[in-house]
């Protein structure tokens, strides 16, 4: 009697699709400190064009994009007065709190995979503390992201 050859199942994908990017905003998505500046300064900031590329793919995407930022509600009320163009590209904005208790706290309230979600900052501190934090997000510096995928992010980015 012949049997069948034994299947070779094929290796479980180290890839995933993000469930959640989360974003800095000063030196992150804007150039400068956004609260420090003067109303001029600000509506006339450059956005940091690697992090808002990946804001781009995630909205495509249908991937939640949420600011998380030590500023203050008013503050960032201020900001958002003079740059509507910023607020209109979030789902969320997570204020005045350590960020890896906030993207802690959404991804629980979500149900969403912290081994998909991707935060992007310009600070190595707050890299840091997400990656130490919040266990499986990863953590990757402002500027070095134009390389990952959203569709395909590997499980094990570092900061």
């Amino acid at each position: 009697m012949d049997y069948p050859k034994p299947y070779d199942a094929p290796a479980p994908s180290q890839e995933v699709r993000a469930s959640a990017l989360f974003v800095d905003l000063d030196l992150t998505i804007i150039d400068g400190i956004a609260v420090r500046m003067s109303d001029e300064e600000l509506a006339k900031a450059n956005l940091i064009e690697s992090t808002m590329k990946q804001i781009d793919k995630a909205e495509m995407m249908g991937i939640p994009v949420v600011m998380v930022t030590r500023n203050s509600r008013e503050g960032m009320n201020r900001v958002f007065s003079i740059r509507p163009d910023l607020e209109e590209r979030f789902d969320e904005v997570l204020c005045y709190s350590q960020k890896s208790g906030l993207i802690n706290g959404f991804i629980q309230s979500r149900r969403l995979d912290a081994k998909s979600a991707l935060f992007i900052d310009d600070t190595q501190s707050e890299l840091d503390d997400v990656q130490q934090n919040s266990e499986g997000v990863s953590a990757v510096e402002t500027g070095k992201t134009d390389s990952i995928d959203l569709d395909r992010m590997p499980m094990d980015l570092a900061a």
